[in-house]
């Protein structure tokens, strides 16, 4: 692999693999795809409506049609067709230019969400968009969708909590429960039914019924043993096995499991003493491997957790050591078919080869040749 190959810009917003095997890579400044050797990177041409909307990328989703859609932080939603490598720019309004997640529904509808003006759905086949807005500015900024295998949608906002579709009344309704903190991080579901919400307040574990819902709230207790280590939730991640890692913003990581329908949090968070603990308290991110192994990204580098001995080796950012991570804070970690791990960070891409243990660096590259 030649470094030369770089990014179109260091910050990293989002990256996901397709299923031809491609990885995407969502920046601030154009869209890429490694295809492994080299990278291609596509941009805005103001004088091609072909193109990019604009090159400030959000989010990264795939259809099942193998469409790639794009959220832009000022442009709006951008589908991006792999045959043709054609972009095509929905143009929705000023109020749909900033794209903060993207789902999909079992008849192919996207469901996309903004910050500043709620959640809204498109169908694809006639184009057509159905806007779901709230009163109070909390409300139309939404940080996340979920959508389950029964077509159910829920919506995390950054001030009016959690928001679930009415299939029935075709409106979203708010989640009216003092379990439920009103900033939303995330939104994840288990094998056995239950929605995790990772809230400002705690986790909250939600179960719907055919006459409601049920909650319930699991909060951070010092003094009691077993119980969540902090009650700020940035992250959920549903393993295999079905354990939940609890990613928070200054405890470390909780790896929760229910025991006669009750959950039990293991905290694991670093010490300067010990040499195989967590990288550093603040976690953004975590992803499971095909081994099994828990790769998790910190504000100081990826710490990988072996599930049977318990004990963390570290992968970090050092200014002497150019094959080491370009920077400390990790904001998303995805797997490749090849097991192959690609590391995003605050200053670009990292391939780490868990075998070899080589980690080659990819950064922005003024004039790059592969540049579109």
């Amino acid at each position: 692999m030649d470094i030369n190959n770089g990014l179109s810009q260091s910050l990293v917003n989002d990256i996901i693999q397709d299923r031809k095997g491609f990885i995407w890579i969502a920046t601030q400044d154009g869209l890429n795809r490694y295809d492994g050797t080299n990278i291609v990177i596509y941009k805005k041409d103001p004088s091609n409506p072909n193109t990019l909307s604009n090159n400030f990328i959000q989010c990264l989703f795939e259809d099942k049609d193998g469409y790639l859609w794009l959220g832009t932080n000022s442009g709006g939603l951008n589908r991006f067709d792999p045959r043709t490598e054609e972009f095509k720019r929905y143009e929705l309004g000023d109020q749909y230019r900033n794209v903060t997640d993207i789902a999909e529904d079992s008849k192919g509808n996207i469901w996309f969400t903004t910050f500043g003006n709620g959640i809204n759905l498109f169908d694809k086949e006639k184009e057509r968009l159905t806007t779901y807005v709230f009163k109070g500015v909390e409300a139309r900024n939404v940080l996340c969708v979920y959508v389950d295998e029964k077509d159910r949608v829920l919506a995390g906002t950054s001030g009016k909590g959690l928001l679930m579709f009415n299939a029935k009344h075709q409106r979203f309704d708010a989640v009216d429960d003092p379990n439920i903190n009103e900033v939303v991080w995330s939104i994840n579901k288990d094998k056995q039914g239950n929605f995790w919400i990772g809230t400002n307040m705690g986790i909250v574990r939600l179960r719907l019924e055919h006459d409601g819902f049920f909650t319930e709230r699991y909060l951070s207790h010092h003094d009691a043993g077993n119980s969540l280590s902090n009650n700020t939730v940035r992250n959920l991640y549903v393993t295999r096995s079905g354990s939940i890692i609890v990613c928070t913003t200054g405890s470390g990581i909780d790896i929760m499991q229910l025991k006669n329908e009750k959950p039990v949090f293991h905290n694991f968070h670093h010490n300067d003493f010990q040499k195989y603990s967590l990288a550093d308290d603040l976690v953004l991110c975590a992803l499971e491997d095909r081994s099994g192994s828990i790769w998790i990204g910190t504000n100081q580098g990826i710490s990988r957790f072996d599930p049977i001995k318990q004990v963390f080796s570290q992968i970090t950012s050092s200014i002497d050591n150019p094959k080491s991570l370009n920077d400390r804070t990790v904001w998303s970690i995805c797997e490749d078919k090849h097991g192959v791990l690609w590391v995003g960070t605050r200053q670009g891409l990292n391939r780490v080869d868990r075998k070899s243990g080589r980690i080659d660096r990819y950064n922005r590259i003024a004039n790059n040749p592969n540049s579109k």
